[in-house]
């Protein structure tokens, strides 16, 4: 009895320290450089995965949460790598010689030149389906037409047939939008748009201003200051003044 009760706090303990480990896997926090795959004998680390989608216009934000790499970190390794990239880019104006960088700054430069060199691809390759589309160009549209005819079998049942397929192909027109696209993004200074919007008064003069206090906003204010001539802390209470009616404010002055 003894040790069936040892086996089973012993399976107990077992499974509890492999569902620990296995949550102590999932929080690890991933690493530039972790290898996630082979590409035959080279292996694929986390940074290369992360430039490969990027490459495919994949946003870098989502490439690195598909590997497990937040946001926050993928910005922090790209400002790591960019500045280290300044320094070098500074030491070598200058002639002074390099300082020797640790495995990770090796990483996290590496990590931001292929970065830059990801995402000046998948521009390219967006401008180049923009500009085929833009024009046209190598793009074409096909439509296949069936003629289908009921046929009555041998035993008596009806069948559809295909009796006839054709097919036809017809260039793609050039996309007005798309060019306006190019241009503007090409040279903005003769293409991009300039509307103006220009608010101006009567008979294109300045903007009249009103500045307006409403009846009651002045009715206190009459109240209050009447109040304060006569010597009283509170105001009395005043009759609403209409349209054709002033204000008039009483007070009287002693000489000593």
């Amino acid at each position: 009895m003894a040790g069936s009760r040892d086996r089973l706090r012993n399976g107990r303990q077992g499974r509890e320290v492999a569902v620990n480990k296995r949550i102590t896997r999932q929080k690890r926090q991933v690493k530039l450089l972790d290898v996630v795959s082979w590409d035959e004998d080279e292996p694929v680390t986390v940074g290369d995965t992360i430039a490969q989608a990027v490459r495919a216009s994949v946003p870098p934000a989502q490439a690195a949460r598909a590997v497990g790499v937040s946001e926050y970190t993928f910005r922090s390794w790209m400002r790591e790598g960019a500045q280290l990239a300044i320094e070098r880019a500074e030491a070598e104006s200058i002639g002074e010689r390099r300082r020797q960088l640790s495995h990770r700054q090796q990483g996290l430069l590496w990590f931001y030149e292929e970065m830059q060199q990801a995402l000046a691809a998948a521009e390219a390759n967006l401008a180049r389906s923009l500009h085929a589309l833009a024009t046209g160009d190598g793009l074409s549209t096909g439509q296949v037409v069936r003629k289908i005819e009921r046929q009555v079998q041998g035993d008596g049942t009806v069948k559809e047939v295909e009796v006839e397929r054709k097919v036809t192909q017809a260039n793609v027109l050039p996309n007005v939008e798309a060019n306006k696209f190019l241009l503007r993004a090409m040279a903005p200074e003769r293409w991009a748009a300039n509307d103006k919007v220009e608010v101006v008064g009567a008979g294109g003069g300045p903007v009249e201003h009103h500045h307006t206090h409403s009846v009651p906003v002045l009715e206190d204010m009459v109240a209050k200051v009447a109040a304060k001539l006569q010597g009283r802390d509170e105001p009395e209470p005043v009759a609403p003044l209409g349209p054709d009616s002033q204000p008039t404010i009483e007070a009287t002055a002693t000489e000593s």
